[in-house]
């Protein structure tokens, strides 16, 4: 799995989990961008989840409408990426 998300973030898994992945903006010696572990997670859901707390705590936000603005899109980016459920 390699899904690429928002905000540089990326899921990537491994025979027994799925890892929340932040790209840094710097590539390796062979040209591939370095990304560093964000969070280790047993489903997708729990992934997601982690995608968003990380989301919200990297926010810029200065006022709570702001900030619950950005939340309610990345809801509905995780939503439109399940296909609208």
């Amino acid at each position: 799995m390699n899904i690429i998300l928002k905000g540089g973030y990326v899921l990537e898994s491994d025979t027994n989990q799925i890892i929340l992945k932040k790209l840094t903006g710097t590539n390796n010696k062979a040209g591939n961008p370095n990304k560093t572990v964000v969070g280790y997670h047993s489903t997708i859901a729990s992934a997601l989840n982690g995608y968003v707390k990380n989301s919200i705590l990297e926010s810029e936000a200065t006022e709570i409408k702001e900030l619950l603005k950005e939340v309610k899109d990345l809801d509905n980016y995780i939503k439109e990426m399940l296909g609208g459920r």
